[in-house]
């Protein structure tokens, strides 16, 4: 009996590492919220952190429940610190204005998303 539970532990922790954590810009806009319920849905990938710009009235909410999504899952605070959040994540959705898109490119090459995975 023990050697099951062993594999589903196994088998979740082995899923959990395989999964894509994403990290979405312009978290709490129109489109930012879809992309979190898509995520949601989603296999594969999952949100590891939610940003929007500073002074932003979303900051510091839970990003899963502005979008309209059950409680019960992990609670996400929307933060306006890109550099910590993208340390959370391996890929970065940005649906931001061009001005933020480009300060964004650049926070990300100076982060670990610029690092390349090893083999």
């Amino acid at each position: 009996m023990q050697f099951f539970s062993t594999v589903s532990v196994f088998s979740v922790v082995e899923q959990e590492f395989s999964m894509i954590r994403a990290v979405i810009a312009g978290a709490a806009g129109r489109m930012g919220l879809r992309i979190v319920n898509l995520l949601a849905a989603a296999e594969g990938i999952r949100l590891a952190s939610a940003v929007e710009r500073s002074g932003h009235a979303a900051v510091g909410q839970d990003v899963r429940s502005l979008a309209g999504l059950p409680s019960g899952g992990t609670a996400i605070a929307i933060t306006d610190h890109l550099a910590a959040a993208l340390s959370d994540g391996d890929v970065l959705i940005d649906f931001t204005v061009p001005e933020s898109s480009l300060s964004n490119v650049r926070a990300c090459s100076l982060s670990a998303l610029s690092t390349p995975a090893a083999p």
